[in-house]
C-alpha cells in the first residue's frame, strides 16, 4: 500500500505539473481519473475526503476546453513557411525613381542621396484616410520579415497560452496582409482565412 500511495501522489504531482506549468489539460485530467482509480483500489475510507476532492478537479477539468495546441503551433508554422510565396499587391510597389544626373554629382549628389533617404523613412498618414502607403521594391523583404515576426509571436505566446498576446499579434498579421498582399491570390485568402480561424479559439 505504501507503493500505492507513493504512485498516487506522484500522479498528482504530475497533474499539477503538467496544468500549471504547461497549461496542459488533457494529460492532468488522465493523470488525476488513475489517481482516483487508485484511491478507489485502495478501499480505505479516510480518504474519501482526498476523492471527493480529486472529484471537484476533474469535473472542473472536463468543462473546460482544450484546444489543441500543438496543431495550431504547426498551424501557424505552415503560414510562416508561407510568407515568402505570398504575392505583394501590385499597387503597394513603387518604382524606383530616377534621380537627376547633374545632382547625382559630387557634394550636391552626396545631399541629395541623403535627402531621398530621408524622406523614404517618414511616413505622413491622414486621419481617417485608408490609402495604402506606397512600398518601394526593395522593402518587400521588411515587410515579408515583419509578417513572418506577428506569426513567429503568435506562435510564441500560444505556446505560453498569453491569449491577450495571441490575438494582438494574429490581428497585426491578418492586418498586414490585408494591406500590403494581393487579396485575390489564392495564397493569400487562404493564409487570411487560416488566421481567421485561429482567432476563434480561445486559448
Amino acid at each position: 500500500r505504501i507503493w500505492d500511495v507513493e504512485e498516487i501522489i506522484t500522479l498528482l504531482q504530475i497533474a499539477n505539473d503538467r496544468l500549471h506549468l504547461e497549461g496542459d489539460v488533457a494529460p492532468s485530467l488522465a493523470a488525476l481519473e488513475a489517481a482516483d482509480r487508485h484511491l478507489h483500489a485502495l478501499k480505505n475510507p479516510g480518504l474519501l475526503k482526498v476523492r471527493r476532492l480529486l472529484a471537484e478537479e476533474i469535473t472542473a477539468l472536463r468543462g473546460t476546453a482544450h484546444p489543441d495546441i500543438s496543431g495550431m503551433a504547426l498551424s501557424l508554422d505552415a503560414l510562416i513557411q508561407e510568407v515568402d510565396r505570398l504575392p505583394i499587391s501590385p499597387v503597394t510597389l513603387q518604382q524606383p525613381t530616377n534621380t537627376n544626373t547633374e545632382a547625382a554629382q559630387g557634394w550636391r549628389g552626396i545631399l541629395h542621396d541623403l535627402w531621398e533617404k530621408l524622406k523614404s523613412l517618414l511616413t505622413i498618414q491622414h486621419h481617417g484616410r485608408t490609402d495604402r502607403p506606397l512600398l518601394a521594391p526593395d522593402e518587400r523583404y521588411f515587410l515579408r520579415q515583419n509578417l513572418r515576426l506577428n506569426l513567429e509571436s503568435a506562435r510564441v505566446a500560444l505556446l505560453r497560452r498569453d491569449g491577450q498576446t495571441y490575438r494582438q499579434t494574429l490581428d497585426s498579421a491578418q492586418k498586414w496582409i490585408a494591406l500590403y498582399f494581393d487579396n485575390d491570390a489564392p495564397a493569400t485568402s487562404g493564409a487570411l482565412q487560416d488566421i481567421g480561424h485561429l482567432q476563434q479559439i480561445d486559448i
